[in-house]
Parts: C-alpha cells; structure tokens; sequence
C-alpha cells in the first residue's frame, strides 16, 4: 500500500503538527534558520520521503551543511 503513496511532487509526506511559534525548538528554527512563526512543523513520528525527489533536491548536502553549520543546536 505504501509503496503506491502519491506524494504528489512533495519530498516528503509527514502529519502536520504545529506552526513554529508553538514548538520547543523555536529560537533554533526562528533565529538560526530565519524561519518564520508561521511556518509549518510537523510530527516525525511516521514520514514518508519521495527518495526520487530527495536525491534531486540534494536534500543530504544542504542539510549536512545545516548540521556542521550548527553543530550544538541539532
């Protein structure tokens, strides 16, 4: 069943949570990231990713440069 999910263009589907201004983590998100308070957040319990999409986005490049840019917040 899964392996039929439509992601319709997304990178990833995951269950939407809060908007930022509600997370713990908002001085990281609103301060290191320049997010917005109203920005989505989601739970990471179950997501799925749209590996396809992942690898053309190099999405493991920008987010190991985010991980060694701030290696004390993540």
């Amino acid at each position: 069943m899964l392996n039929k999910f439509e992601f319709n263009n997304a990178i990833l589907a995951a269950v939407y949570s809060l908007i930022v201004v509600w997370v713990l983590e908002k001085y990281f998100f609103l301060n290191k990231l320049n997010w917005s308070l109203e920005k989505a957040y989601f739970n990471a319990g179950v997501v799925l990713f749209n590996l396809k999409k992942w690898c053309e986005a190099n999405i493991v490049l920008k987010w190991k440069s985010i991980a060694e840019k701030y290696p004390n917040d993540i």
